[in-house]
């Protein structure tokens, strides 16, 4: 009985491994068949951002501004006024800070790195120069802390006469928000 018993599990065993075999020749046996092997590339992409946000409200502006024989220097002040010295200044209008906007959707809390060194403003032939310095710059926060605003203000220098000719000086600086 022991030994019928050992018989029917061997045929048992060798039902199960016949049509385990036979399916791995026969998978083995379509690749090989097979007239080409493609394999696909695709690129996967995520964008993280930070949640935070700064916007441009008021470029900074130094107004018009008078030359005389020596040179002069504006001040656009983070309290909105200006001061020239070399000459009396005209309120001639047309100043302000730069003023941006930084909004979240949690307390904001961020820094700022100005310009670390002058930035030139040019003429609209280039041919002349003048350069802004003394980058000064304050944050407030609005909202209950949910946005802030930066106001930030720097310092014109301005040859005399001989050196500028009259127009519309433009350049760009960039400054850094750092969110904590």
């Amino acid at each position: 009985m022991d030994r019928l018993l050992l018989h029917i599990i061997t045929i048992s065993l060798l039902l199960l491994v016949l049509p385990f075999n036979a399916f791995t020749q026969q998978s083995d046996l379509l690749y090989k068949r097979a007239f080409f092997k493609q394999e696909a590339y695709s690129v996967a992409r995520a964008k993280i951002v930070s949640g935070y946000e700064a916007n441009l409200g008021t470029d900074l502006k130094f107004g018009k501004i008078i030359v005389g024989e020596s040179p002069v220097t504006v001040v656009v002040s983070i309290d909105g006024k200006r001061k020239i010295s070399g000459k009396p200044d005209v309120n001639r209008g047309g100043y302000s800070p730069a003023r941006y906007f930084i909004a979240g959707g949690d307390p904001v809390v961020c820094s700022v790195i100005l310009p670390d060194k002058p930035v030139e403003l040019s003429n609209d032939d280039k041919t002349r120069k003048v350069v802004v310095s003394e980058w000064d710059a304050r944050l407030y926060s609005d909202n209950g802390g949910t946005s802030q605003s930066l106001i930030m203000g720097a310092t014109l220098s301005i040859g005399g006469k001989e050196e500028i000719d009259a127009g519309v000086y433009t350049g760009s600086y960039n400054i850094t928000f750092l969110y904590n």
